[in-house]
């Protein structure tokens, strides 16, 4: 029996268990964290957050069910940090402006970027966006990475408009109305597949999106 099950048995599986840096074999208790996570994105794409359960995760990996639960709660628990990471990189990318002052080159920058994360995680966003349709706490978690990044797009027309160097506008409507399409497109696009362009490659939809963008706000 491994120590992790022997702390389990000994304390219930209630109790937190004391802090530690490595596993039992002396690999960096990272190693085995990432592993689970790896696992359950694996099961989750292919039986979708629903139908997948903790023991499809721990036979995928192949770890005892006290190592899982040392290092997660639950399902629900693994899904928020694969969502976290997602979303985490999806900003980030999202905001990373081109060089120079050219507005266009901004917003297609920004766009390519989320754009370009999203299809590097479009498992765990379709599942994302499902599951927020039914359970209330990933409808909140999703509505504040919504949030997130309407709130940046708006700072940034208010400071156009404010400078002069774009139409006069409602910075909120304009923000959530650009943020929506953003996000829904690269759902119906990349998430559910409800959206096929065959001969469409993805620079050209990163500036079809862009020149949307530019003349809504540029004129």
């Amino acid at each position: 029996m491994d120590p992790t099950s022997a702390h389990y048995m000994r304390h219930g599986t209630n109790m937190a268990p004391m802090k530690r840096t490595t596993d039992v074999d002396g690999q960096v208790s990272q190693s085995t964290r990432e592993r689970i996570l790896s696992a359950a994105r694996e099961v989750f794409r292919e039986n979708g957050y629903f139908h997948s359960r903790v023991e499809d995760i721990i036979q995928r990996c192949g770890v005892s069910r006290g190592t899982f639960y040392y290092y997660f709660r639950n399902k629900r628990h693994v899904f928020e940090e694969l969502v976290t990471a997602a979303v985490d990189e999806l900003f980030q990318e999202a905001g990373r402006r081109a060089d120079g002052n050219d507005p266009y080159s901004r917003i297609e920058s920004g766009n390519r970027g989320f754009l370009t994360v999203w299809v590097k995680h479009a498992d765990v966003l379709r599942n994302l966006f499902q599951v927020s349709m039914i359970d209330e706490r990933f409808s909140d978690m999703h509505q504040r990475m919504r949030m997130q990044f309407i709130l940046r797009i708006r700072r940034r027309l208010a400071q156009e408009v404010v400078r002069g160097r774009c139409r006069r506008m409602n910075p909120d409507v304009v923000a959530c109305a650009l943020g929506a399409m953003m996000d829904w497109f690269a759902f119906l696009w990349l998430g559910s597949g409800a959206f096929e362009f065959p001969e469409v490659d993805f620079e050209e939809v990163v500036k079809e999106l862009s020149n949307l963008w530019y003349r809504g706000v540029y004129g």
